[in-house]
């Protein structure tokens, strides 16, 4: 155990292990640069959407922080936020992977990790 990590509690000892097995299966957990662009803030993603701008088939990529993550079985829902706002998310483990779903989000995935996403932009009412 290294000197600075005698003063962190359990649960910052806990994140540090989840944050170096992420890194040990090759994913940065604040990583510089993603594979796709930013399209929307927040809050752009939410105003198009209102307005119909954005529907069911439309793909925003978004940035920010993982404030907020609950796994329901086979589907998990979380929340990113920007500077802009915050944006709910569904993710469902038929549409992820097996591996990629438990993997990330039912063992390893913490809050406050910076990520992106590309979801397909709908209400939460809707059946998708």
């Amino acid at each position: 155990m290294e000197d600075n990590e005698l003063d962190l509690n359990e649960q910052q000892l806990v994140r540090r292990a989840k944050l170096a097995d992420l890194r040990a299966g090759g994913m940065e957990p604040y990583p510089q640069r993603l594979p796709w662009p930013r399209t929307h803030t927040a809050a752009e993603a939410l105003a198009g959407h209102t307005a119909g701008q954005l529907g069911p088939d439309d793909l925003v990529g978004l940035v920010g922080r993982m404030m907020s993550v609950r796994v329901m079985g086979k589907a998990a829902f979380a929340h990113i936020e920007d500077g802009s706002g915050r944006v709910q998310i569904h993710l469902r483990r038929d549409l992820l992977g097996e591996q990629a779903y438990d993997e990330f989000f039912r063992r390893l995935v913490d809050r406050r990790l910076h990520r992106g996403a590309r979801p397909h932009v709908h209400d939460a009412n809707e059946n998708r």
